[in-house]
């Protein structure tokens, strides 16, 4: 389980952050004014006092989120240690195909959870982890002192300055479009996609039609990561 975590108080989005973030409405970067993100075009973002940054805008709003009772019940899950041996298994491969010091994307990022393993495997990174439930936000901008949240709906291009990240991680969280992940990382950049097994949550699927993995959507979602990341990077794929 991570075991770096910031200190009490307000957390204020590190100089670092501004570098890997942009203005979703236009091209330009974000600066601190008045509590609030703001760029050149005088588009402003709040920052919530919990220390992440609100990128969703009137119409670009996610159709869905994790409520807070839902987040509350991963955390609790989380915590007990079930998904530990996933934690352990990403954080090594980060440290095979990011460098220390790496800038690291989350998409669908819940409680921070899965990136701050990866951010205690790497001494000098900072971890970026995009989530559209404000209640989980809450707990991935506190999850690591070196993790920094936002909110944004990850099937939406993604609100990063193009090739600033090091590595991409996709966690049992809706498939991020590939599309984005090449803007975010380069064409040579790995990604970490971590998918559901084709019998998991089975007696819970059929009866209240949840989404099912099977292995043909699981081939054709690693395809198109595959294809938009280019088949030259060191992509690995991880599906327990």
């Amino acid at each position: 389980m991570p075991t770096t975590h910031p200190g009490p108080g307000r957390r204020r989005p590190s100089d670092r952050l501004l570098t890997v973030l942009t203005c979703p409405l236009c091209p330009s970067g974000l600066e601190r004014a008045d509590g609030a993100l703001r760029c050149a075009g005088r588009h402003t973002f709040d920052i919530a006092r919990h220390g992440y940054v609100s990128l969703l805008t009137g119409h670009r709003r996610a159709a869905s989120a994790d409520s807070a009772a839902m987040v509350r019940c991963r955390a609790s899950f989380l915590r007990a240690g079930h998904y530990d041996p996933l934690a352990r298994a990403l954080a090594r491969l980060a440290t095979e195909l990011a460098p220390p010091d790496a800038v690291v994307l989350d998409a669908g990022a819940g409680t921070g959870h899965y990136l701050a393993s990866v951010l205690d495997a790497l001494p000098g990174a900072m971890g970026l982890g995009l989530d559209s439930s404000a209640h989980a936000l809450r707990a991935a901008a506190r999850a690591h002192a070196r993790g920094e949240a936002a909110g944004w709906d990850v099937w939406q291009p993604w609100p990063v300055r193009s090739g600033s990240a090091h590595l991409v991680l996709n966690v049992f969280a809706r498939p991020a479009t590939g599309r984005s992940s090449t803007a975010s990382c380069g064409p040579t950049a790995p990604c970490s996609s971590s998918r559901p097994a084709a019998g998991i949550c089975t007696n819970c699927a059929a009866p209240w039609g949840c989404w099912r993995s099977t292995p043909g959507r699981r081939s054709a979602c690693a395809g198109r990561w595959r294809t938009a990341l280019g088949t030259s990077g060191p992509s690995r794929w991880t599906t327990p």
